[in-house]
Order: C-alpha cells, then sequence, then structure tokens
C-alpha cells in the first residue's frame, strides 16, 4: 500500500468526485450501449459544420468518445491516477461548455445527444447541465492530494487496463451484434399499431370554423364545419379555415412508418399478419453472398413453412429483381424511410420478426439463425425456445456485476 498525509478529504469533495464520475458514467455507457446512436448525431454535426469528410470514421469516434467518457468516470469512482484524470475531467468539460454554448446559440441540431436516446435534452438543457458540472470539476481539480507513494504505480496497471476494456466493450459489442438496451420505440415487445395512433383520451381538442364570402354582397361569413349552408358554391365562395387548439394533445410515439412497393400502400397488411419476416437491407446494391445465402435460408424456411416474408429496403424498387435473382427468391421489397429503418434496426442488414404488429425478434446478420436446423416451424416457436432477450438482460447483469466486484475487490488500493 501507499501512505498519505495526514490531512483528509472533506466529504463534499468525496460526493463531488461521486457525482461527476455517476454523470460520466452514465453518458460514456448510455451512449456506447447504441453505437449507432452516436454515429448518427455525429453525422449531423459533421455536416452541419461542413465537415462531411469525416464521415467514414463516424463509427470510431462515437465510440472512442464513449468509451472515453466512461472511462473516465470509472477511473473517478475508483479515486485512480488521480491528477490524469481529474485533469482530463476538467478539460472535458470545459471544451464541451464552450461547444454546447455555441450550439445552444446557432442550433445547427436540434438535441445533443449527451445521453444518447435514453434521455434526450435540448441545446440550452444540455448547456445548463454542462454549467452546473463544470464549476464541480473546477473544485474537484483543485483539491487533489499529494501523496508518498511506496508502492510501484504500475500495480495499479491493471485495474486501469481493465476499466478501459470494461468502458470500451458497451460499444464494440453494440456494433457487432445490437444494443444491448433498446431506448427506442421499437423494441422488442413494441406493438407498432398502437404506437402509430393516439389514444383518444390523449388526443388534442380543437374548434374549427370555416369562413366564406357571399358572391352577391362580398360580405364573409362564418360557419360551423357540421353547417351545411356553404355547400352552396354558387352563392358561397371559400376565403379561410380558422383552427383555434383548445387543449394540446399527445403526439404519437411512431411516426412515419409507412411500408409501400410501386402499386400501393402495404403498411396495414404488414401490422396484420398473424407471423411475418421482415428482412433488412438497406441498399439492396450491397447484398453480398454472406447476406444473400443468409436470406435465402430465412425464405426457404418461411416459403415451407407458409410465412410471409418481405425485405424492407431504401434503395430503388428497380433493383427488385437483382435483388431477388442474388437470393434465388422472389422475396417482395417495400420502401421505408431511410431514418426509420434505421431506427427499427441498428444494423445494415438483419431481420425483424412481427406477430400481428408486435416485435417479437430483431437480429442482425450474425445473429439469424437457422431455423430448418433449429426444429421448428415457425420463427415464433423459435422465439419462444430461446426465450425473449435473454442474451441482453445477461449481459447487462455480468457488466454490472463485474464493475461492483472490482470496485469492492480494489477498494483496499483504490480508496481515500
Amino acid at each position: 500500500m501507499y501512505n498519505k498525509r495526514s490531512k483528509t478529504v472533506p466529504a463534499g469533495i468525496h460526493l463531488v468526485r461521486i457525482v461527476l464520475a455517476v454523470v460520466f458514467i452514465a453518458s460514456g455507457f448510455l451512449k456506447g450501449v447504441d453505437p449507432w446512436s452516436g454515429a448518427i448525431k455525429m453525422g449531423e454535426y459533421f455536416s452541419a459544420f461542413g465537415m462531411e469528410w469525416l464521415d467514414g470514421v463516424r463509427f470510431p469516434l462515437a465510440i472512442g468518445q464513449a468509451a472515453f467518457e466512461m472511462w473516465l468516470g470509472l477511473m473517478l469512482l475508483f479515486n485512480l491516477w488521480r491528477t490524469f484524470t481529474r485533469f482530463f475531467v476538467l478539460l472535458f468539460m470545459v471544451f464541451f461548455t464552450g461547444l454546447t454554448l455555441f450550439i445552444a446559440l446557432t442550433n445547427p441540431v436540434s438535441d445533443c445527444g449527451c445521453f444518447g436516446d435514453a434521455i434526450p435534452l435540448t441545446n440550452w438543457q444540455t448547456f445548463f447541465k454542462n454549467l452546473v458540472l463544470l464549476p464541480l470539476s473546477i473544485l474537484l481539480f483543485a483539491h487533489i492530494r499529494r501523496e508518498i507513494v511506496t508502492r510501484p504505480i504500475r500495480s495499479r496497471y491493471g485495474i486501469v487496463a481493465i476499466l478501459a476494456v470494461l468502458a470500451l466493450w458497451p460499444g464494440l459489442r453494440g456494433l457487432r451484434s445490437l444494443p444491448a438496451i433498446d431506448f427506442l420505440p421499437y423494441k422488442v415487445g413494441a406493438n407498432l399499431p398502437s404506437k402509430i395512433v393516439v389514444a383518444p383520451e390523449d388526443r388534442g381538442e380543437s374548434h374549427t370554423t370555416l369562413i366564406y364570402r357571399d358572391r352577391a354582397s362580398g360580405q364573409e361569413q362564418e360557419f360551423e364545419v357540421s353547417d351545411t349552408t356553404w355547400y352552396d358554391t354558387l352563392r358561397w365562395e371559400f376565403v379561410d379555415t380558422r383552427t383555434v387548439v383548445l387543449s394540446e394533445g399527445k403526439e404519437p410515439e411512431i411516426n412515419n412508418f409507412v411500408l409501400f412497393n410501386a402499386q400501393q400502400d402495404m403498411t396495414d397488411w404488414v401490422l396484420t399478419r398473424q407471423e411475418v419476416f421482415l428482412l433488412v437491407a438497406d441498399r439492396l446494391e450491397e447484398v453480398d453472398e454472406r447476406t444473400a445465402e443468409r436470406f435465402a435460408r430465412v425464405g426457404r424456411f418461411a416459403e415451407q413453412n407458409n410465412i410471409p416474408v418481405v425485405c424492407l429496403t431504401i434503395s430503388s424498387l428497380e433493383k427488385e429483381a437483382e435483388f431477388q435473382q442474388k437470393i434465388g427468391l422472389p422475396i417482395p421489397c417495400l420502401n421505408v424511410d431511410a431514418t426509420t429503418l434505421k431506427t427499427m434496426l441498428r444494423a445494415h442488414r438483419g431481420m425483424i420478426l412481427l406477430e400481428r404488429g408486435t416485435i417479437i425478434a430483431k437480429m442482425n446478420l450474425r445473429q439469424m439463425p437457422d431455423f430448418e436446423k433449429a426444429g421448428v416451424h415457425s420463427g415464433l416457436e423459435y422465439v419462444a425456445a430461446k426465450g425473449r432477450a435473454g442474451g441482453e438482460k445477461l449481459f447487462i447483469a455480468g457488466y454490472l456485476l463485474l464493475i461492483l466486484g472490482l470496485l469492492l475487490g480494489g477498494r483496499k488500493r483504490c480508496n481515500e
């Protein structure tokens, strides 16, 4: 161990350190667990600031920033490398307080994304949050104590390295598979039809008045919508509509969910199937042999068991025939809004399983199973056998227990 000077640290400083640690850990983890969210947000900033040349490194930057932020929080929590950690926390807060003030004033994007999609904040809310944390980071840095170290500092390198791996792991896992925690409205278990509409009791109330002009006299008159007098178009000429909002209502949780082919809107058809496989290929022209084989495997299984299967894409449906030739099956393609598709599945290619409009499972390409080898006759049967979201819950539980175990086990090394 190492000896310390007799001067003790005020309890308030310990509290400040823990508060900053929790904020940094939460911010880093919530961004890291969904690297797509961070990459999309960085893309918005790059576009707003004319830095599109950085688009190719959006994902590494998003994962790196989230990991570094979480690592600083863990280092604060474990009270390691005090001068280094507290200096970079202070530097981080100075930089982002200035940046968020500029963003709040210019408003290039609608929200900062500092807590990912878990806790949306406006630009001004983000700035005021930083305005509170900045003095705390200054106070913490000002109270660094000198210590007489009697054991080599490298004895703590092991914990520092483990904390770095723990900070990096959520982002790497979220990129390789899917986010362990889904904060978006298209998460497993969500019933899409109920999220597309607003319940009657939550709808807003408004009053609409129609204004028409008498063609003979030129005088304007107001009519209720239910009044049929204005039907006489020979006498009345339309002027304007005035709508007064009596009470604000809720917006639907899901907007712009529309699936369509070249002929018609297929949204209701998809949402009312007993079971349907939604293959996801954001760009049909980028479907390679590996993707084609995985899709064909699902398509053959669906065909044998009379299960509908479609492919969602943002590509032009002119490429549908080429896509069907690649997989060797006439799987129809449906267009969907690009943002909606990114929100539905955090992967370029994968699959979503719906049961009467409820999301039962989501998988990226690596996770798509061979249903025939699994000995099942439907996707629902497969999910029931495997359990829903069990792997994600196990990951989160193990991850938190590992951090707790390190904190308790390394307490003698890292405490004050």
